[in-house]
Formats: structure tokens, sequence, C-alpha cells
């Protein structure tokens, strides 16, 4: 869980000299401010004393009293992001989730240094993803998506919420408009050829370790026309960084999954018009030389894929590379089964939070 280690530092003031001012009566505008910060100032406490539920409540109490505090509205993201991360599947997640994209676009709004703006964008963007709000993505992003190229970042994250949900149509899209906003985005070329190696992986089990796994159940032709677009995405993003060894052992999965569409296919029924038998010799032959067709196949992809990998290999030798660097780079099976293949793209997570603004 990516949680603040700390939230700001607020100087919030004492409301009781405004309601001594006034006589005991919190009126204005300005007590208003004084009241939501002293209130604020509580959910801080909570917060630092690990009861985020009755925080949150706090940070929307001062919200409501005066919407136009921006610590207030960057404590009340925080610390719903927080919240919801403690039980994302919940209703009371949901709810928090929805709490810190209201905080996080209005602190926005609100008059901030710009860096301030830009943290507090990034831990918008991180809700959208940790919550897979997508349509919320596609609208906040809506004015980016229309410039010509559209805003790279916008299509990395739409493409990412997307492919969590299982929306692998709409992932694909965002993906495939990645490539066309920069063509010189090798990670956009993986990014979409990871996606061709996770559905043949999934379909061939090649995670699992039994040996009794059930054999592949994509049609060959299906199978056959994925790995060629990931291999083909590959070789683009190979002749564009010839260096990076992440390329190549891509491809040496996708070639491995390509290999397991080369079948036997079964032999037609026989014709009932056809009155004379066939020798048996001669059908022997036809079988044992469309077998030696598929032998031959599956044999020049796994070469190909073996020297792929051996091409990845010498680039993380000749870079120095440490046994953690290559685990990194994912650690590859016989089937091509791969640890952390592609990386799941996320918005910064919050870490110390920003300086406070004064107001």
């Amino acid at each position: 869980m990516n949680e603040p280690r700390r939230l700001i530092r607020s100087s919030l003031l004492d409301a009781g000299l405004c309601a001594g001012l006034l006589g005991g009566l919190l009126l204005g505008s300005g007590c208003d401010t004084l009241r939501a910060r002293a209130i604020a100032q509580e959910g801080v406490e909570k917060y630092r004393d690990g009861n985020i539920k009755k925080a949150a409540e706090l940070f929307e109490q001062a919200a409501q009293i005066d919407p136009s505090v921006p610590p207030i509205q960057l404590n009340r993201g925080f610390t719903n992001l927080s919240l919801y991360q403690l039980s994302p599947k919940s209703k009371e997640g949901t709810q928090a989730a929805n709490s810190a994209i209201a905080a996080f676009k209005l602190y926005m709004t609100l008059p901030v240094k710009e860096e301030q703006k830009s943290r507090a964008r990034d831990y918008l963007l991180q809700t959208f993803s940790d919550a897979q709000k997508y349509e919320e993505a596609e609208q906040f992003f809506k004015p980016q998506l229309e410039k010509t190229p559209p805003d790279v970042e916008a299509l990395i994250i739409l493409g990412n919420i997307a492919k969590g949900l299982g929306k692998t149509d709409e992932a694909r899209k965002w993906l495939l408009q990645r490539i066309q906003a920069n063509p010189k985005d090798t990670d956009g070329y993986l990014a979409l050829a990871n996606m061709d190696f996770e559905e043949l992986c999934a379909d061939s089990s090649c995670r699992s370790s039994d040996p009794q796994k059930p054999p592949p159940s994509m049609p060959p032709e299906k199978r056959l026309e994925k790995a060629n677009h990931g291999i083909d995405l590959l070789k683009k993003a190979i002749a564009l960084a010839p260096n990076n060894a992440t390329y190549p052992i891509f491809a040496n999965l996708l070639l491995i999954q390509r290999s397991y569409a080369y079948v036997l296919a079964p032999p037609p029924p026989p014709d009932p018009k056809v009155k004379k038998k066939a020798n048996l010799a001669d059908l022997m032959a036809a079988r044992e030389k469309a077998q030696k067709e598929v032998d031959d196949k599956k044999r020049a992809d796994l070469d190909e894929a073996k020297t792929y990998r051996d091409k990845a290999v010498a680039l993380m030798k000749a870079a120095g590379m440490t046994k953690d660097t290559k685990a990194a780079v994912g650690s590859t099976g016989k089937d091509g089964a791969t640890k952390d293949a592609g990386n799941k793209g996320a918005a910064p997570a919050p870490g110390n939070s920003p300086k406070s603004e004064k107001k």
C-alpha cells in the first residue's frame, strides 16, 4: 500500500481566537476559515494516531466549511486515498476514492504554486489508476486527447486502467495511439507486444508448472496472428534501441508461444464417394511428411527464440548487469513463462507531502 508517510503540517489557527473576537459567534468567511483549519488540525492528529477513517471525516467536515483552503483539500485527498487503499473493494473504499479525486481536482484550481499543482495531479492520476476510474480518467484527459498529437501520458494511463478492468480492446486502442503519437517510444511497442504475449501465455498456461496442464486451445491461425503482431512490434523496438536487452527477451517469449501454433492437423474424414482405399503406406508417408513440416517450423521458431535470448544475455553482460537487474528484465522458463513481464504503469505514489501553502 502506498500510504503517505506524513500529512502537511498546516498552519491551522485556534478557532477560539475568532470566537472571542466576535463575542463567541463564528460569523463571516474569515471565521469559517479558522474553524475549518481547527477541525483539519484534529484530522492531522487523528491521521498521525492511525485513525484514518476519523481523519477523513474531519477533513471532509473542514472542506465543507471552507473549501478554499489548499492544505485542507490536499490533506483531504491524501487521507481519502489512504482510506481507499485500506479497503479498495468495499463501498467505503469507493466513496473514499471519489472524495480523493474531488479533493485533488479542487486543489488544482486553487491559488497554489505550479509545482504543488503538479504533485496533486500525480496523486490524482494515481487515484484514477488504483481505483480504476476509467470514465473519470477519460473525461479528465479529454483536452489532452484532443490535441495533435495526443498527450502520451494520458494514453499510457488510460491504457493501463482499461487493461486492469479487462477492457482489452480499449487498452489496445490507447496503446496503438501511443505508438502513433510517438513512433520512437520503444516502450510503447513493448507494452502492446506484451498484451499479445499475456493472451498467448494465458491460453498456454505458460506460468503453470503442472506437467498435466491442458494444451493451448486458441486456434492456430489466431495464435500465429497474435504472435506475429507482437514479434513485429518488438523488431521495431529492437531497431530503435538495439542495445536494450528487454526487447529481445520478449521476442524470445513470443517466438516460443508462436511455436505452439504448429500442430499436426487431424486427418480428414473418409470420403464415401471414394471407393478405392488408399494404400496404407502412402497414408503413413503423407502423415510423416506433414509431421516433419510441423517439427521443422517449431524448431525454426525455437532456434530463433534462442538467438534472441543469447543476444539479450550478451547485452546484459556487456552492460555489467547484476542478477537483480536480470531478474527485472524477466526470468523465463522453457515454455516462455516470465516473472514481472512488463511494467504496470501507475502514477507516482505519494511520498512526503508537499510543503503547506500559506493562504
